[in-house]
């Protein structure tokens, strides 16, 4: 059984003040970053050292000269330790100096200048390392083997050098691509957001013009029952004014809302309007556009329970079915006009609602239903609201105002 109390109050923002524990926190995301980029670095060149020393352990023992597995290590971290402690400089330097649009001149220009630097640097520091593992460098002195490893080293190091840069920047235009994705996508919806709350502005005054209507028809008949259905249009304003801060609500409070609004139209139409909600305990969470059910059942009652003098009833039904929600709205009253469904501001606003909140992901129908009367189906997406961000970001939900008003300007009123 649904209950018919008040909608729960709307859920404040959280607050964007950052504090000394926030600092402390993105301080310590940075430093485990930092970390997280040294232990790769660490085992991406030691990986590269072991592969290029048991290749030429290998090759040694084909030519039938089996150099020992050590010497051929030995060998090979002097030329591989420079890269380890260098290409995060050239990393970087990569990031802050990137090949974009107007800058190719300048950042060719200070990536040649490193790759000299990181060619001389990578074969001193083997020439140094060399000279320093016994049997290596023989007696050669220190000034000849830093030489002879810059001589040595140095068109494998720029070569080295040349993929570091490629690969930081194939690491960061993805990364930006990612970024962008995203920021496109969430724009995409915070604009959808705006055109959904400027469509349920637009349907407001309307809601309100057809309930006056039904109060007004009370009070000359019966001013009690007219000051109690002036109470409960009360609430349903305060339901409808929130669609200004948060253009979704939950299934749970639209079918309070209906509740209410069903007993001011009872009260007008009496025993000719019976109404009969069902909603599944599994679709209360679910997240749609407010003002969704309200449109329909209205519908049903202008359309289908007010033109005959005959008792008519209404039978609204929400249920989850998997990953969607489905809303069925059935009147057993006067059916559709021979001349085809015409689509008045609710229904039109309704329908423009769900295009922008949903895209192509809704269905919606207006049918004759058997035996009389029609039948209303809206099938949407289903979306949690337990798993929704309250009150969202500032910045976003003040983009997404902005948005909204600048919709609605263009909007005929």
């Amino acid at each position: 059984m649904i209950s018919l109390s008040n909608a729960s109050p709307m859920l404040a923002a959280p607050s964007t003040a950052t504090t000394g524990r926030d600092h402390e926190g993105m301080g310590a995301t940075g430093r485990h970053r930092a970390l997280q980029w040294a232990v790769v670095d660490v085992v991406f060149w030691a990986a590269l050292t072991f592969l290029f020393a048991g290749q030429y352990w290998v090759f040694s023992g084909l030519n039938g000269h089996r150099v020992p597995f050590t010497a051929t290590l030995l060998d090979q971290l002097g030329m591989w330790v420079p890269c380890a402690v260098l290409a995060p400089l050239v990393a970087l330097l990569t990031v802050r100096v990137r090949f974009g649009e107007g800058r190719r001149l300048r950042a060719t220009a200070a990536h040649v200048c490193a790759a000299v630097a990181f060619a001389v640097l990578g074969g001193a520091a083997m020439g140094v390392l060399d000279w320093l593992t016994p049997g290596q460098a023989g007696p050669t002195p220190l000034a000849g083997a830093v030489g002879r490893g810059i001589v040595g080293g140095f068109t494998g190091y720029l070569l080295v050098y040349a993929l570091i840069v490629a690969a930081v920047q194939a690491l960061a235009y993805g990364r930006e691509s990612r970024e962008r994705q995203v920021a496109a996508a969430r724009l995409q919806s915070q604009l959808a957001d705006a055109r959904v709350h400027a469509l349920t502005t637009q349907l407001q005054p309307h809601f309100l013009f057809n309930t006056l209507n039904a109060v007004s028809a009370l009070v000359r008949s019966n001013p009690a029952q007219a000051e109690r259905t002036i109470g409960r249009l009360s609430d349903l304003l305060r339901y409808t004014l929130a669609s200004v801060t948060d253009a979704w609500s939950t299934v749970r409070d639209e079918a309070r809302f209906l509740g209410k609004y069903v007993e001011i139209q009872q009260a007008r139409f009496g025993d000719r309007l019976g109404v009969n909600l069902d909603i599944d305990p599994d679709a209360e969470d679910g997240l749609v556009p407010r003002l969704l059910l309200q449109p329909l059942v209205e519908n049903a009652i202008r359309h289908g329970i007010a033109p005959r003098a005959a008792a008519g009833h209404i039978d609204v039904r929400v249920w989850r079915d998997a990953d969607h929600l489905r809303m069925v709205v059935r009147d057993d009253g006067a059916g559709l006009l021979p001349s085809g469904i015409r689509e008045g501001i609710g229904l039109t606003a309704t329908r423009a609602r769900l295009r922008e909140a949903y895209s192509d992901g809704y269905e919606f129908t207006l049918s004759p239903r058997d035996g009389g009367g029609a039948i209303a189906v809206v099938t949407v997406p289903y979306r949690s609201a337990s798993v929704r961000l309250v009150g969202g970001d500032r910045r976003a939900n003040e983009t997404v105002a902005a948005a909204a008003m600048a919709y609605r300007e263009t909007q005929p009123v």
